[in-house]
Order: structure tokens, then C-alpha cells, then sequence
């Protein structure tokens, strides 16, 4: 008994006390019987197990036996934080503009791998500030110059946002604040450092650009100043170094669950450049031979300047069927749907059969694999090659495929977040037995995959899981007596603590339970 209360005691159980008396041999084998009778504290019983049997004799064991059985448990399993308030990305554009430039001159935004059309810099930020479109203006509302109107048209097009309200912008007058005349006002020592023309800069104008139509942390807008005509085939050299356009991010965005964005986009692979004989040409000197009557046998050529053929997307190991090269955006999502993801397609045409699709997953999948393009035949005979080509379509000249390869590319441009990531594992314990412990389980385990992992476990052979909703498990089916427990885990949220020391950022109130 007081060997049973000093491990209760190291075991840190508060409240405890055993009686131990000897109990009459259970069979000729027995060597010794005792009846342990435990109490105190509340709740359930500690659990009595051997912990070693290293000072008996070889062929001597310690056999526990429970006096009533043990009842037979059901576990929810349960990952489970704190879900923060969502915060809305804001982001904070500042531009001045030199002397040397212009109100026409422009520049670009550049987002998620996408560039805007050309932005002035004497646009203003919404159409509110500009008068009504009377007679001949340079800019009146509703004419489309505006920050606001070019970022609704350019995001909802490429279907970055789904509406135009999911972008807002929040400014003065002007994108940039014009240049101040340091001959007729007291300009400052920066100010007349910056001098052109006896111009020197003002201090920047401030514009303030959210996003609720895009969740969490949004990636920063990057402002491209290398050309500045209105008209992109007619590029100039760009901004001079007085004029600067910077955007940076004045509040992080933060939201439970965000979902993952990524975007396959073929194009044309670049041809090398053509090489040159240098020996001296020949020349027939045979005379010519004419009305024969046969048609000369010259190749013949279509090339139709275009991307053709068929590819095949791949996720976690699963393929596609094979996609034509110019695949609607329903074909794409009903392909990637039967690998068993859940996505949204969109579509947009970049140039002679080239297309961007943009492929969004479901929010709470957290940060997912990059979508691949697995090399492989395609057909039930598999004679046909996936691949993409471009140029030729056919050729009486070489077997098919015909033309040179053609390029896949997948890019992920949004990462996506869930509320809680990464993995755990549970630990079954039998009576009077050692237990063991799963294999790491991601968060977002399924119910198959679960039930296969428990059931390597002794006293679970049985086990059986159901999925209530995402991350919350009902496990049943174990052997009387098992407990299950939560052995380890490598969970994160949404909020990640340790970038938050010293921070006063809202987002950091909130961490995982």
C-alpha cells in the first residue's frame, strides 16, 4: 500500500489510498494473489499498470485483472482554436511627382503575377472627387481613370475579386502631389535637393487601397514605373528618379481561413536562335528538265502560329484526364473535382491559344501542394503524347507531334490559411498494458485514413471513425477498457504567436488553445 501511494504521489495525484491484503491462490501456477483496493479523489480511477518486470525471475510475469471489467469508451477527437476577428488588409500608396514629368505620365501595378493597365499620375483616387462629365474635361467621373475604377476593372476581369466592392480606396484629390515652385516659395533643404527646373517634390500624396474581397494577408500591390506612355506599344524610358510612386502595407489583413490560389498558364516555350551555314553555296550544272508532267513533290507546312495539344494537371499523386490546350474552365474544374479537391475555375485568353486559368481551392485546406504537370501519355493506347505544341498543326515532314513543345506553368499566388494546421497524434492504452501512438495525422485527416492509423493500435482493431466536421472525429469500437489520448501534437492558428513579441498588431490577441 505504500509502494501504491508514494507512485500516486510522484504520478501527481492529490488524493489517494489503497488497501493491499493477500488474496488466496487463484491457480497452482500463482505464487502470490493480492486485492488492491483503491480510493479517494474524484472522478474516475487512476489506471494501475506494471511498470517493470526486469527483477523477477525469467518465465515469472505480473498479471492485473480488474475485479468488475471495464467499460467500453466512445472518444471525440476535436481540433479546436480560437477564431480571430477578421482584420482588413489596407494598403498605403504615396506618390510625388517631379517636374520633369508630367500629369499624363504613368505607371503600373503589378498583383498575384498580374500587371494593371497604365495608371496617371495625376488620376485621382475615386471618381467622387472628379466634377460631372459636362463638355470637353480631361477627367470627369465615370470616365474610368480613376485608381478605383482601374483596380475594380482590372481585379473583377481577372478574376482576382468576384465584385467590385471587393476593392476600396480612400485618397485626396490626386494619386501624386505635383511639384512645388522653390523660386517663388521657401522650399526645404530635401526639397531643394530634389530640384528640376527650379521644381523641387512635395510631400507625398496619400492613398489608402483595402481589399475585403480578399481575405487574410493580402500580397503587396508593387508599383512598375519602366514605361510611362499611355499607349504600351509606344514604351518610354520611364519615370525620372525624382518622381516615386511606393506602395506599402500600413494594416495586415487576418482572417480565419484562406483559401489557396494558383494558376496554370501555357505559353509558347522561345525558340533558339536560327544558325547560319558558312560554306560557300553549290550550284547544279545540269541542264533543267521541263514537261515531265509530275508534280514536284515539295513539303507542305500549315503552321497556324498557335498552341495545340493536350496536357494533364496532377495533385498528391492523382492525374487528370488528359485537358485540351485551350480547356474551358468548366472542363478544368470538373478534371481537378474528380481527383477529389474542391475548386473554382476561371479562364482568361492571353494571346494566340494561350490561356491563364486560375484555380481556387476551397477555404480551410490551409496551405496546399503546388497543382503539377505530369509527364505521361494520354489516350487508351497511350501512343499519343501529353504535351502541348505550338506551331505547326501538320506536316507531311516528320511524324507527330508536330511543332516544338509548348509550356506549362503553375504558379501559387495566393497561400492559402486555415483557422488550424499541422499534424497530431493519439495514443491507445489497453489495461495493464503499454500503449502505443499513431503515426502524425494532418489536421484535416479523413475518417479512412484515421480509422486505418488507430486500428495498427492494440485494442483497436476494431476502431471505427466518423467525421462530424472538419477537424472533429467520433472514435468507436475499441476494446473495453482502451484509453485514447492526445499523445503529441504540431499545431499552429491562423495567428502565428511567435511573430508576435512585442507586437501591437490586433491579430496577436488571439493564439491556439
Amino acid at each position: 500500500a505504500a509502494a501504491l501511494a508514494a507512485a500516486a504521489e510522484a504520478a501527481g495525484i492529490a488524493s489517494f489510498n489503497a488497501t493491499v491484503e493477500t488474496a488466496p491462490k487463484l491457480r497452482a501456477a500463482t505464487l502470490a494473489g493480492y486485492v488492491v483496493e483503491i480510493g479517494g479523489g474524484d472522478g474516475e480511477r487512476p489506471v494501475v499498470a506494471v511498470e517493470s518486470t526486469r527483477g523477477l525471475r525469467k518465465g515469472v510475469d505480473v498479471v492485473l485483472t480488474a475485479s468488475d471489467g471495464w467499460p467500453q469508451r466512445a472518444y471525440a477527437v476535436a481540433v479546436d482554436a480560437r477564431v480571430p476577428d477578421p482584420i482588413t488588409e489596407v494598403q498605403l500608396l504615396r506618390c510625388a511627382r517631379s517636374h520633369a514629368d508630367s500629369e499624363d505620365e504613368t505607371f503600373t501595378l503589378t498583383f498575384q503575377g498580374l500587371e494593371s493597365p497604365p495608371i496617371k499620375l495625376g488620376a485621382a483616387p475615386t471618381p467622387a472627387v472628379l466634377p460631372a462629365c459636362l463638355g470637353t474635361l480631361p477627367a470627369c467621373r465615370g470616365d474610368g481613370s480613376t485608381l478605383l475604377e482601374i483596380l475594380q476593372g482590372w481585379l473583377v476581369g481577372e478574376g482576382v475579386i468576384d465584385t467590385k466592392d471587393g476593392v476600396a480606396v480612400e485618397g485626396g484629390d490626386r494619386l501624386c502631389a505635383g511639384p512645388i515652385n522653390c523660386l517663388t516659395n521657401e522650399c526645404t533643404k530635401a526639397q531643394n535637393a530634389t530640384l528640376y527646373g527650379g521644381w523641387g517634390l512635395r510631400a507625398p500624396a496619400e492613398t489608402r487601397i483595402r481589399v475585403p474581397g480578399l481575405a487574410g494577408d493580402v500580397e503587396p500591390f508593387a508599383a512598375r514605373t519602366t514605361y510611362t506612355s499611355l499607349n504600351p506599344w509606344n514604351r518610354g524610358p520611364g519615370l525620372t528618379n525624382g518622381t516615386f510612386v511606393t506602395i506599402t502595407e500600413e494594416l495586415r489583413g487576418l482572417a480565419p481561413l484562406v483559401a489557396e490560389v494558383q494558376t496554370v498558364e501555357t505559353s509558347a516555350t522561345p525558340t533558339e536562335a536560327p544558325t547560319f551555314e558558312t560554306e560557300a553555296p553549290t550550284f547544279e550544272t545540269e541542264a533543267p528538265t521541263y514537261g515531265t508532267g509530275v508534280p514536284s513533290q515539295q513539303p507542305t507546312v500549315m503552321d497556324t502560329s498557335g498552341i495545340h495539344g493536350v496536357f494533364r494537371l496532377g495533385f498528391r499523386g492523382a492525374a487528370t484526364i488528359p485537358l485540351p490546350h485551350d480547356a474551358s474552365a468548366r472542363q478544368m474544374e470538373d478534371a481537378l473535382n474528380a481527383l477529389g479537391t474542391n475548386v473554382t475555375v476561371t479562364r482568361v485568353a492571353l494571346g494566340t491559344n494561350s490561356y491563364r486559368w486560375r484555380v481556387t481551392f476551397a477555404a480551410g485546406g490551409g496551405d496546399l501542394p503546388l497543382l503539377s504537370n505530369p509527364s505521361a501519355t494520354c489516350g487508351d493506347s497511350g501512343a499519343e503524347e501529353c504535351h502541348l505544341r505550338v506551331g505547326e498543326a501538320f506536316s507531311s515532314l516528320v511524324e507527330p507531334p508536330y511543332g516544338r513543345p509548348a509550356s506549362v506553368t503553375i504558379t501559387e499566388v495566393r497561400r492559402g490559411a486555415a483557422s488550424v494546421w499541422g499534424s497530431f497524434r493519439l495514443r491507445a492504452t489497453p489495461p495493464f498494458r503499454r500503449g502505443a501512438a499513431t503515426s502524425d495525422l494532418r489536421v484535416d485527416v479523413g475518417p479512412v485514413a484515421l480509422e486505418a492509423s488507430l486500428r495498427r493500435l492494440p485494442g483497436c482493431a476494431a476502431a471505427t471513425v466518423s467525421m462530424r466536421n472538419a477537424s472533429y472525429w467520433v472514435v468507436d469500437g475499441l476494446d473495453d477498457g482502451v484509453a485514447l489520448a492526445v499523445d503529441a501534437d504540431q499545431l499552429k492558428s491562423s495567428v502565428d504567436c511567435a511573430t508576435c513579441t512585442e507586437s501591437t498588431w490586433a491579430g496577436c490577441a488571439d493564439c491556439i488553445d
